[in-house]
Order: C-alpha cells, then sequence, then structure tokens
C-alpha cells in the first residue's frame, strides 16, 4: 500500500515547525547568540523537512530520497531538542512547545512512512 498524501503532511509539519521559530524572534535570537550551532541546525532541520515535501508536491512522485533527508531534518530537530525528554512534561509545556512536540511528532510519523511505502520506487 502506497502512501501518495504523505507528502503535504511532511510540508505542513516541517513548515509549521518554520513558522513556530520564527514567531518567537526574540527566542530565536537569543538562541543564535547563546547556541548558535545548535539554533541553526534546528532551523535547517525543519527547512530541509519542509522543502522535501515542497519538492514533492512541485516534482510528483514522492520520491524515496525525498522521504528519507525529510525523516533526516525532523531528526536532528528531535535530536538537538532531545524529545524524549520533553514528551512527558507535555502538558506543562507552553502552547508553542506543545505544538512544535506536535508538529515533530507528526513528521517523524508522515516521514517514516513515506520511507517505508514511497509513492515510487526509484
Amino acid at each position: 500500500m502506497r502512501f501518495p498524501w504523505l507528502k503535504l503532511p511532511i510540508l505542513l509539519f516541517g513548515a509549521a515547525g518554520l513558522v513556530l521559530l520564527l514567531v518567537q524572534l526574540d527566542a530565536l535570537a537569543a538562541g543564535f547568540e547563546q547556541a548558535p550551532l545548535h539554533t541553526g541546525l534546528i532551523a535547517v532541520g525543519w527547512a530541509v523537512a519542509a522543502a522535501m515535501g515542497l519538492l514533492a508536491i512541485a516534482r510528483p512522485p514522492l520520491q524515496p530520497w525525498h522521504a528519507a533527508v525529510a525523516l533526516a531534518g525532523f531528526a536532528v530537530v528531535a535530536i538537538r531538542t532531545q524529545l524524549w525528554r520533553a514528551i512527558p512534561s507535555f502538558g506543562d509545556a507552553p502552547i508553542e512547545g506543545q505544538l512544535g512536540m506536535i508538529a515533530l511528532l507528526g513528521g517523524l510519523v508522515a516521514s517514516v512512512l513515506a520511507v517505508a511505502r514511497p509513492e515510487s520506487e526509484g
């Protein structure tokens, strides 16, 4: 079974992560001042994932490498933010943090499914 619609959630979850970063400009600027590599990797991870979703929509079908690169982008964000430590305190997180975790988990699930069952085997 193929999932031809997975390119849209990959794009939307990646874009949501970018928007959540950009909405908090003060925190983003402070992040770049205090830990530029960490903050840059998170921004690039969201951007790469969103770009792969956009590329798959612009030039269908969703190729296996699109899904793998999107998964790598989401994985970088998950690792850098230590998602496994944030999940237990989901209810205590601010709304931006909760939305970020939802976008990250959704992006990870969508890209894993797309890697497992790409639209094309090319």
